[in-house]
């Protein structure tokens, strides 16, 4: 399922390569697009969790676990540095 352009990323150390996972959630938009129809099938969603797991030569959950910690701290760090409408939220966070 790999698009042309998708830079192969081996896994290091025998922990899974958070640069390889996010290339192969990014090659698979249900897993990620709210607005996909296949986004809300498990049967479609399992079995590409199954294909990520196989490639990286671990578990489902520890894939799962690791892509929601990626993207959680992700949408946290964006959240971050977003700029505000009225730059108020940022002098008080830099107050902190």
């Amino acid at each position: 399922m790999a698009q042309s352009g998708t830079v192969e990323v081996p896994p290091v150390g025998g922990r899974v390569c958070w640069e390889r996972l996010i290339a192969l959630v990014q090659d698979r938009p249900p897993l990620y697009d709210y607005s996909h129809p296949a986004h809300c099938n498990r049967d479609v969603t399992g079995y590409m969790w199954s294909q990520i797991a196989a490639e990286l030569g671990t578990t489902e959950i520890i894939c799962k676990t690791k892509w929601a910690n990626l993207r959680s701290n992700f949408v946290r760090e964006f959240r971050r540095i977003r700029p505000s409408s009225d730059g108020l939220q940022e002098v008080l966070r830099n107050q902190q």
